[in-house]
């Protein structure tokens, strides 16, 4: 099963290259985009429109995994929290309480 969803996703990420090329090629009027005064050299519209979608999905990918990264040290230092003290209290309760 896992080796049918890994060709799914190749021909998927495929299918994405070959639609962003097509889309490059339709739209290749050439724009030069300014940032914060930075002019950066002039390329076609459909490029430009590519590479931001780009940074966008990288920087949402990036933004999204730091809070789930956060939640799983803390999940990992409550489990070795947890491991102590189900180690103590097995300690007390072998214990002899006539002592």
């Amino acid at each position: 099963m896992k080796t049918i969803g890994r060709w799914i996703f190749i021909l998927l990420i495929i299918i994405a290259i070959f639609l962003g090329y097509l889309f490059s090629l339709e739209n290749d009027t050439l724009v030069s985009v300014t940032l914060v005064g930075l002019t950066l050299p002039p390329m076609g519209l459909g490029t430009w429109l590519l590479a931001f979608l780009l940074l966008g999905l990288i920087l949402g990918i990036i933004v999204t995994g730091l809070p789930v990264f956060r939640q799983k040290q803390k999940v990992t230092a409550l489990t070795r929290k947890n491991r102590r003290l189900e180690l103590e209290i097995q300690q007390i309760r072998s214990q002899d309480l006539r002592g």
